[in-house]
């Protein structure tokens, strides 16, 4: 999908009069003008041209592109290029390299160019923020298709049509820049509702960049209410990689409504096996990627298909046979199964044989915390697939500070605060903010009991799917683990209601007939 976006994206470029492109059909030039110092006194255009034409006619070599890169490169880096021609180069360098655009010196004098010479026409602005997008988290390019954004009014906006508001948008989210304005985010949605089904049926790539941009700026509206009244049929239709991304956005948004999703997850999962079944090749990304929303809701009956299909047994392959590079995609997946129940002993037994540490396998600090959370779940569940008790060292430099959990969990805040008063009344001793299970970021408030280390949950819109009282697949992970540490956990259910005194005084009054049930000898203090 992703060459089909840029090569429909290069294609409206050229034959749109409203952005800069060259037209390289009207001449082409011959062998006898490739020699560098002949280059050296053409015009960009001429230069590029040769390029193009090379191309066209399969003779394009390597050394060819290397003397046309530094040709033009010298001649932006001393700024004797006229800033009109510096779309055009950038269009002819992408359709001739799509997929090494990124990497010539061409391209990174040009967004220098472009930083210190930005474009003042609106569609010009648009290319400009494509091109550089294509470098994704490149500092010089982030900056490039930030800069331009804020220059683009919500009245320019208007002027685009839905396909160039979807170019815009896969710009932004190539680039990881969020749309701040909700003015602009609301009239996004409303495009995409009014052409809802016509861009599922013909043009899902477009619908997918609205979705993606949707998903990275956090923003959830009515939107969710249109799709799932999508027809079945229609959904089927799409793209594999388009019903993931739906997927990934409605599980980003720990979307309420099961039914819609479940049949969103296990459409997806099926089409993967399918295509495993006939051994097609399909992407660990997307694999990781529909693991990731099926353990967001971890459901049991997702959990059976998995299990039946090819998918798991395509990870360890995989993993056999990995490298580096997509050795964190397949711990990933280790992780969305472990958290699925689904296949803990081969997980376990490929890293008991690898012996991997967290240092070992990532410098980004979002991977750090889920391999350490996989090594955790071994350590803890991992005992009975093993001689002995596993153990792997982890690493908590992750753990959130308390100021963290505290501001985007109101609630919790007043449990913790209440129990810290009144924790004495019904004999809780020792009582603090805490994470029992270990890199596992759901902070609880534990406390002793007869010294017995107890857990008191707070069940609030945090740990719950959104606008629900369903608890998401971290949440119940959390639980499993806090009952094989044998920590007695005590629910305290304030979704939906809020957390006054009163209310805690009536929870906790009826709670404490169940602390006194607490058998001391299942369960050691801490």
């Amino acid at each position: 999908m992703k060459k089909h976006f840029q090569y429909s994206v290069l294609t409206k470029f050229n034959t749109c009069k409203k952005f800069l492109t060259w037209d390289f059909q009207k001449t082409s030039y011959t062998a006898d003008v490739l020699e560098m110092k002949k280059m050296q006194h053409l015009n960009c255009e001429d230069i590029a041209n040769i390029m193009w034409t090379s191309k066209k006619r399969g003779t394009l070599s390597k050394k060819l592109i290397f003397q046309v890169d530094v040709a033009v490169g010298k001649k932006l880096s001393i700024g004797i290029v006229h800033e009109n021609d510096v779309l055009p180069l950038l269009q002819c360098f992408a359709s001739v390299m799509p997929s090494h655009v990124v990497k010539t010196v061409t391209y990174k004098n040009a967004i220098s160019f472009l930083l210190k010479n930005p474009p003042s026409l609106l569609y010009h602005k648009l290319q400009a923020m494509y091109y550089a997008s294509l470098a994704k988290k490149k500092v010089a390019s982030r900056k490039l298709v930030g800069m331009l954004m804020k220059k683009i009014s919500l009245e320019e906006l208007l002027e685009l049509s839905t396909t160039e508001l979807g170019i815009l948008c896969i710009s932004l989210f190539q680039s990881s820049i969020p749309i701040r304005d909700i003015n602009v985010l609301r009239y996004f949605s409303e495009k995409i509702k009014t052409d809802l089904l016509h861009l599922i049926k013909y043009e899902s790539y477009i619908f997918v960049s609205f979705i993606k941009c949707f998903r990275y700026s956090r923003y959830y509206d009515d939107l969710f209410l249109y799709i799932t009244e999508i027809p079945d049929e229609l959904i089927i239709q799409m793209p594999l990689i388009s019903k993931i991304h739906l997927a990934v956005y409605f599980s980003d948004a720990r979307y309420s409504d099961i039914v819609f999703v479940n049949k969103l997850i296990k459409m997806s999962l099926w089409e993967i096996n399918d295509k495993l079944k006939g051994c097609e090749s399909v992407r660990l990304k997307d694999i990781d990627n529909i693991l990731w929303c099926a353990k967001q809701f971890s459901l049991s009956e997702i959990t059976e298909e998995i299990n039946k299909s090819l998918i798991p047994k395509y990870i360890f392959h995989s993993a056999n046979e990995s490298t580096k590079d997509n050795l964190i995609l397949i711990l990933n997946s280790f992780l969305s199964l472990w958290i699925l129940d689904c296949k803990k002993e081969e997980i376990i037994s490929y890293l008991t044989n690898k012996n991997l540490s967290v240092t070992d396998v990532s410098g980004n600090f979002k991977d750090e915390a889920r391999i350490s959370l996989l090594l955790s779940c071994c350590n803890i569940e991992g005992e009975k697939f093993l001689d002995g008790k596993p153990y792997f060292a982890i690493s908590k430099k992750q753990e959130p500070s308390i100021s963290q959990q505290l501001v985007v969990r109101p609630k919790f805040a007043k449990v913790l605060q209440y129990l810290l008063c009144n924790g004495h009344l019904f004999d809780l001793h020792n009582i603090q903010f805490s994470y029992p299970v270990p890199c596992l970021y759901i902070a609880s408030v534990t406390a002793l009991y007869n010294g017995v280390l107890i857990s008191v949950e707070v069940i609030d819109e945090f740990v719950c799917l959104r606008n629900s009282q369903h608890l998401h697949g971290n949440m119940k992970l959390k639980l499993r683990l806090l009952e094989k540490l044998k920590i007695p956990t005590f629910m305290v259910n304030l979704s939906g209601q809020k957390a006054t005194n009163d209310v805690l005084n009536g929870i906790f009054e009826e709670l404490s007939h169940n602390f006194a049930e607490i058998d001391s000898s299942s369960s050691s203090s801490k």
